[in-house]
């Protein structure tokens, strides 16, 4: 009965396993504690999660019959209703004493569901609203497109904006022109520059160019003026293509000689734009020497 007594005490129940064997009485932890010890009290111990556990305050399969995993992070007997469930991956989620609310980005993470690249592969944006729900994501356009947003799939047919609605001044504030080649994708509008002069650059205003000798439609272009039928065996030439009348006649070899598009003689207002004075010395020629008074 003393021995007996030493287990009730502490709440426990008192065995002899062998009524043969002297001391190896034991007491035991009463269920749902686990733990016992011969001839003292025992340590007992309550995982909540396991499966023999049947009190009050166990899972009793509350995690698994959700799909999730029982934890109980203190096992000592005075530790109680502290177990936890835990969303499997990818999911993410813990609740304590209660099943979890699972929760997963299906922009973000791979699974059944999840979006899986379908966005960003149209080159439009993922958006998942609720985590807690399940195909629920959507695609959508980035700005300044503002189409609706399209559930469980790229918005169709595309994300198209003119560019040029946003940029145009940038344009025009150098007298050029705004062309989007593809309303459907972003960053690629272009400043073009107007006729007669050439040049196209990517989301800034473009280097306009003019090749004054080619082009025959601008003011200051020398059309004809050095291949008229006067002045045959010249070229005409445009140095640099940024300056406006700057091109020159130019004689061919064995010719010597050019004029300036924009040369005037000293004798008067009348411009010398034209073709240029050739001249051969010829073998055997020497220059005049001049007479004096």
């Amino acid at each position: 009965d003393k021995m007996k007594d030493i287990c009730l005490n502490v709440g426990q129940t008192c065995e002899d396993p062998n009524k043969l064997v002297p001391d190896d009485w034991m007491c035991k932890c009463k269920p749902p504690m686990n733990g016992s010890a011969t001839a003292q009290p025992a340590h007992c111990t309550l995982d909540e999660c396991a499966k023999d556990c049947t009190g009050p305050t166990c899972a009793n399969d509350t995690c698994s019959t959700v799909g999730q995993t029982c934890e109980d992070p203190d096992i000592s007997s005075t530790s109680t209703l502290d177990w936890t469930c835990t969303c499997p991956a990818p999911y993410t989620g813990v609740a304590i004493a209660n099943q979890a609310i699972c929760r997963i980005d299906e922009c973000v993470e791979t699974c059944a569901t999840c979006a899986d690249n379908a966005c960003s592969n149209a080159s439009q944006i993922c958006n998942d609203p609720d985590t807690s729900k399940l195909s629920d994501w959507t695609c959508s356009c980035p700005p300044p497109a503002q189409k609706p947003a399209q559930l469980l799939g790229p918005v169709t047919p595309g994300c198209e904006v003119d560019e040029c609605d946003l940029h145009k001044h940038t344009c025009t504030n150098h007298d050029q022109d705004c062309v989007d080649p593809n309303p459907s994708k972003a960053g690629d509008w272009q400043c073009k520059c107007r006729p007669p002069m050439n040049g196209t650059a990517t989301a800034m205003p473009a280097e306009c160019k003019l090749d004054e000798c080619v082009v025959q439609t601008c003011p200051t272009c020398a059309k004809t003026t050095c291949s008229d039928k006067g002045n045959v065996g010249q070229t005409c030439e445009d140095p640099n293509k940024l300056v406006p009348d700057d091109w020159m006649c130019k004689c061919k070899p064995p010719m010597n000689g050019s004029r300036p598009a924009t040369t005037r003689t000293p004798r008067g207002p009348r411009p010398a734009t034209g073709p240029a004075r050739a001249r051969l010395r010829r073998p055997g020629w020497r220059s005049r020497t001049p007479r004096t008074a």
